[in-house]
């Protein structure tokens, strides 16, 4: 018995030991992962995957929950499909299309399995559909990308990594001798050939262009100067077999460089998208045969300046403990401090700035170093100037328009004031040049804005921003009845009026905000009770997941093309309060990636 005791104990533990052995997973196993997984994001399932119990996924850099973002809006496959695959790190890339909502979208996908269990899915949704149809229209992935190598081709996986890594040496640089291209190297970015390509013009009106050069020779140019930083950097996926590294890395662009001297072509101008501050998150590819880099081809979306990777990390502030008042700022001294700030912006020095040791500063809601973002890129101040002053709470906001290398851009912006610095900065960059038109046309703000309200007329700070977060139950109930509105009341976002012909109150009883998934944070922050006006910043989230609704009265509503896809608007908002009612709404913008984030508010 003694014995037969004793065996039964051999046997579990040899099958614990067993059992706690890895689960290969060859080529064919991690490329049926993505496939499963394409499968699944069809079918808006993600349960009938098999996932670890602590699966982190991301998209565009945001940490959600699995089930929303593009699982919400994905309505089809797409053609093309291009699989890396490590057996040996459990890890397997894609770059393919798929649709949303019926409209193409590019996607990049990274995978990690372990034990044949999801562990981690990172995805780059590139919601451009000329993106998506550029990379369908190369039909399948180049033959020689996907052709196994000879053992005498291939190197070791550390030296893999090390002649990737060159390549963002390189472009940081401004060197292409850094990097071991092939002589025949070539690069596709969203589908497009941008190597060895003249034919591709920036600009209708150029003569020449940097597309005709090759990998090397673009580098040496210094084109890409105006890409300061590429980090992280990180190469997930080796594929010793085809000579392949999968990376994902974020360009950070400060917008600083507007245009580089080019010997033989003069001064060549960066394209207009990378002369304001931004962020590529990329997914890269690289063939490498014989060590040398033979084809890049990348799949990329721009995010706000400066977004970290959830991967190496996170920026959240740590609330600062309630301390004695000190020193009080009055309005003239609050918007003296603003007047301050954006004097010092522009003229790109914060050294000046009284400001506490441990300032915190973003922009687009993403944690910045102060004197980053639109600090290296703003060139004048606009006409618009609105002011919130909170002289209880220290602190004071500011609606306006601004230039930005030359071009119009509208700012919201916050300052919190302790002891006569500033303690917080907190800023939306609007970079459209119809928002900065309509706000200069209109010169100043409404005077109902700015009218001082008699002391028997004026409600506290609570009930104000009571009735303030009232106006974003209804918009989430889809009620206008839910909030007090004003029989007057009008909302302008981005300087136009959108409360059209209807009214604030009855175009929510239409149901066409329905669209808006949820309000959070929200984050009443400035309240001024001589004038009645509540100031906050908030995140509107929109999974993209209702394409049509049913207004009273009217029948299908069918949504417009941005509301179908996942997406977050970071918004700066003031209202103004009168008889208990909501009598003005003003509003200034900015979409973001959807999940995205306050780093002043602690996550859920």
């Amino acid at each position: 018995m003694r014995f037969f005791s004793l065996a039964l104990a051999f046997v579990a533990a040899a099958l614990q030991a067993e059992s706690a052995k890895p689960v290969g997973c060859d080529r064919a196993c991690l490329e049926g992962f993505v496939n499963q997984y394409l499968d699944a994001l069809i079918a808006r399932n993600p349960y009938s995957l098999p996932l670890a119990p602590t699966v982190k996924f991301t998209e565009n850099e945001q940490v959600i929950p699995l089930g929303e973002g593009i699982w919400g809006t994905a309505s089809g496959l797409g053609t093309y499909k291009l699989y890396v695959a490590d057996p040996q790190a459990g890890q397997v890339g894609f770059l393919g299309t798929l649709r949303e909502n019926d409209t193409p979208v590019a996607i990049a996908i990274r995978l990690k399995i372990e034990a044949r269990l999801i562990r981690d899915v990172e995805t780059i949704v590139v919601r451009d559909p000329g993106a998506a149809k550029a990379v369908e229209a190369l039909g399948q992935p180049d033959p020689p990308m996907l052709a196994p190598l000879p053992g005498s081709e291939r190197r070791s996986r550390d030296e893999m990594i090390a002649i990737a890594n060159k390549y963002s040496e390189g472009i940081e640089h401004s060197n292409g001798k850094l990097i071991p291209f092939d002589p025949g190297c070539n690069r596709l970015q969203n589908g497009i050939q941008t190597t060895n390509n003249p034919a591709l013009l920036f600009d209708p009106k150029d003569t020449w262009t940097i597309a005709s050069l090759g990998c090397a020779e673009q580098i040496d140019t210094k084109f890409f100067s105006f890409v300061r930083k590429i980090d992280p950097r990180r190469f997930p996926v080796i594929d010793e077999e085809r000579g392949i590294v999968f990376g994902l890395f974020l360009f950070h662009i400060p917008g600083t460089v507007t245009s580089v001297d080019i010997p033989g072509h003069g001064a060549i101008e960066i394209p207009l998208p990378y002369q304001a501050p931004t962020t590529l998150d990329i997914a890269e590819l690289y063939k490498i045969k014989n060590g040398k880099i033979r084809k890049v081809e990348a799949l990329q979306t721009a995010v706000p300046y400066g977004t970290p990777s959830p991967a190496v990390g996170e920026a959240h502030f740590i609330p600062t403990p309630a301390g004695a008042a000190g020193q009080t700022c009055d309005r003239a001294c609050l918007e003296g401090f603003l007047n301050q700030y954006l004097d010092a912006m522009v003229a790109h020095d914060p050294s000046h700035l009284p400001v506490t040791p441990s300032i915190k500063f973003t922009e687009d809601d993403v944690a910045l170093k102060l004197g980053d973002g639109l600090w290296g890129t703003a060139s004048g101040r606009g006409v618009y100037k609105e002011y919130f002053d909170d002289p209880e709470a220290g602190q004071v906001a500011f609606f306006g328009t601004m230039k930005e290398n030359g071009h119009g851009i509208a700012l919201a912006l916050r300052l919190k004031i302790e002891n006569r610095r500033i303690s917080e900065a907190e800023s939306v960059v609007v970079r459209s040049p119809r928002t900065f038109d309509l706000m200069e046309k209109a010169g100043a703000p409404d005077p109902v804005l700015l009218e001082k309200v008699s002391e028997s007329e004026r409600l506290s700070r609570t009930q104000l921003t009571a009735i303030t977060n009232q106006y974003f139950e209804a918009i989430e109930q889809g009620n206008g009845k839910v909030a007090p509105f004003d029989t007057d009341c009008n909302r302008f976002e981005n300087g136009m009026k959108t409360s059209g012909a209807l009214g604030c109150s009855a175009q929510l009883d239409t149901q066409v905000f329905n669209y808006i998934s949820r309000i959070f944070p929200r984050r009443f922050l400035v309240v001024d009770p001589d004038r009645q006006v509540v100031f906050g910043f908030f995140m509107f989230n929109h999974r993209g997941d209702v394409l049509w609704v049913n207004s009273p009265g009217e029948g299908r509503h069918d949504m417009m093309g941005a509301a179908k896809r996942p997406f977050s608007v970071d918004v700066g908002e003031a209202f103004r309060i009168k008889n208990g009612k909501i009598l003005k709404v003003e509003a200034l913008m900015t979409a973001l990636p959807y999940g995205a984030k306050s780093p002043f508010v602690p996550q859920e």
